[in-house]
């Protein structure tokens, strides 16, 4: 969903830029090999003096890769009704999204549900939604479809006519 900031997805780029960064410095010119990151759309030369930095460096990113793939990633949102609007609102928006999103994102198995409080803050009209994506890539691709696409902004504008979300986490489900 739109309310997880471009700044966050930035954040996220950085801190994975500065890993690499570390360690192409920590290597030396011999071999030259180019690593294309799925939908970061990042490409990152690096040059490796031994096979030892090269199976290091190997091994951390396929080990990132798998680890990102390993478990599900979910958004969780804190929201509230907007005046003149009902769950009822809320429900057929955030159903158009999930469907949406489901037909455009490779691979699908894209969920989400909307929470309500049981125990605690009782404020009528609190809710929270709780998306599920199966990998960080299909969780990239709803947001670029959201910001990107006519009928993904378009969506995206119904849902926040809704509600207005005023906190947005994006976590890794681990089971245990």
């Amino acid at each position: 969903m739109l309310w997880v900031g471009n700044r966050d997805m930035h954040e996220i780029v950085q801190r994975f830029q500065k890993i690499l960064v570390l360690i192409i410095k920590k290597s030396k010119a011999n071999a030259r090999e180019v690593f294309l990151l799925r939908n970061i759309k990042l490409t990152v030369e690096i040059r490796m003096q031994s096979i030892v930095l090269k199976t290091m460096a190997l091994s951390a990113i396929l080990g990132a890769c798998v680890t990102a793939n390993a478990d599900d990633y979910r958004v969780v949102l804190t929201c509230e009704i907007n005046e003149g609007k009902t769950m009822d609102d809320v429900r057929a928006a955030n159903s158009k999204w999930v469907a949406y999103m489901n037909e455009n994102v490779e691979g699908g198995d894209i969920t989400s549900h909307i929470t309500t409080i049981i125990v605690g803050d009782l404020t009528s009209g609190k809710f929270g939604y709780v998306d599920t994506f199966p990998s960080l890539e299909s969780w990239t691709a709803t947001r670029t479809l959201s910001e990107s696409t006519a009928e993904g902004i378009a969506i995206d504008e119904e849902l926040q006519e809704s509600a207005s979300c005023t906190e947005s986490q994006l976590q890794k489900a681990e089971e245990s």
